[in-house]
């Protein structure tokens, strides 16, 4: 393919490092599967931070954003294909994040990003998945337009454990 070795190694070990390959002696570089626990406490970790990123923002938001969050949604829902449906599913996330105004918030989540990508791989392909999820993101904007923090809250941990138990069913 006429590309070099250092490229390549580089690549592989930024997917290590983000969980996704691990690098086994004598075989090289594999794709890494997730056991039970790792799940668990990945989504342990999103809840909680999801929770704060929306208690942060409920504050911080115009009109403006909350427009653009269901224009998001809108995305969302007429996305097609996995990687289409991802994607508008990371913007959704990603922008919520941003109106925290939380760096550090944003680059835990950040560091969560291996996990959380794998599994939108999943829901992402699932159609039935996809309208709850565009039910649930409504949700989640509709407390934050009504300004209630509590609610945008529970709803985000509602999204989050429903997108676990489809992960574990899979």
């Amino acid at each position: 393919m006429n590309v070099s070795a250092t490229p390549v190694r580089e690549a592989l070990r930024r997917l290590a490092s983000d969980g996704l390959v691990e690098t086994v002696p004598y075989h090289g570089a594999v794709v890494r599967t997730l056991n039970q626990k790792e799940i668990q406490e990945a989504y342990a970790c999103r809840e909680a931070l999801e929770r704060l990123a929306v208690r942060e923002a409920v504050h911080r938001l115009n009109e403006r954003d909350i427009d653009y969050l269901y224009q998001l949604i809108e995305e969302f829902d007429a996305a097609k294909g996995v990687l289409e449906v991802s994607e508008a599913s990371q913007k959704f996330d990603e922008y919520i994040y941003h109106l925290s105004g939380n760096e550090t918030l944003c680059k835990l989540l950040g560091m969560l990003k291996g996990v959380i990508s794998r599994d939108r791989k999943y829901s992402s392909s699932s159609v039935e998945r996809q309208k709850e999820i565009v039910k649930e993101h409504r949700e989640i904007v509709d407390a934050l337009n009504q300004r209630e923090a509590e609610r945008a809250q529970d709803a985000v941990s509602e999204h989050i454990r429903n997108g676990r138990k489809y992960i574990e069913n899979k």
